[in-house]
């Protein structure tokens, strides 16, 4: 179906899209990594009307400031910790995160592993985008 559609197909293996494109549109982007992330926050700058994120799996996405936090403590810093850490945002926008499928837990919600095969989208602007 590329072929037969009739707007803007980007791969984030380049970084030569326009972005003032998206300006008074909708976007979809294709995936929940990093790179998908970073571009919901790209178009919500440049004032796409609506950005949709389609992908298989929801992977982790991480506030700023609590990827601040565990990149810069001197301590290393539990999963447990980390996931809630991220309560807030992941509250603002009514998702558990303690549900996502690359999170394994205890009962108590002590003992926690993350297995995602991407990395952690990290941004504010993603999760403030999904409340409004």
């Amino acid at each position: 179906g590329e072929e037969l559609f009739d707007g803007d197909i980007v791969y984030g293996i380049s970084s030569e899209f326009d972005y003032s494109r998206c300006t008074g549109k909708q976007v979809s982007i294709i995936g929940s990594g990093a790179f998908a992330v970073e571009n919901v926050r790209t178009c919500v700058e440049f004032k796409a009307t609506k950005v949709f994120m389609i992908c298989r799996r929801k992977t982790i996405s991480m506030p700023r400031v609590v990827s601040w936090l565990t990149n810069q403590s001197l301590n290393f810093i539990s999963a447990a910790l980390t996931m809630e850490a991220m309560s807030p945002m992941y509250d603002l926008i009514n998702v558990d995160q303690w549900q996502y499928y690359c999170v394994f837990a205890n009962e108590a919600r002590t003992t926690v592993n993350l297995r995602q095969r991407s990395r952690f989208g990290i941004g504010d602007v993603y999760f403030l985008s999904m409340y409004y």
